[in-house]
């Protein structure tokens, strides 16, 4: 199902931002920042991309709302 996979796609956006408030010497640590601030901003990139689409193809027009 699509929403699981939005879910899915939001917890990996959460594990790689929570990686990067866990660094805790930024200094030596600037390779791994770097990584992780590039994968975060592709990921994101992709996911918006994903729900964008979904949005279109559902024609989502503001007021649907998505519970458990």
């Amino acid at each position: 199902m699509v929403f699981e996979e939005i879910d899915s796609q939001h917890r990996l956006l959460f594990a790689i931002s929570n990686e990067l408030l866990e660094i805790s010497n930024p200094k030596s640590q600037e390779p791994e920042i770097k990584y992780l601030l590039r994968h975060l901003r592709d990921y994101v990139e992709k996911h918006f991309s994903f729900e964008e689409k979904f949005m279109e193809e559902k024609k989502f027009s503001g007021d649907f709302i998505y519970s458990r």
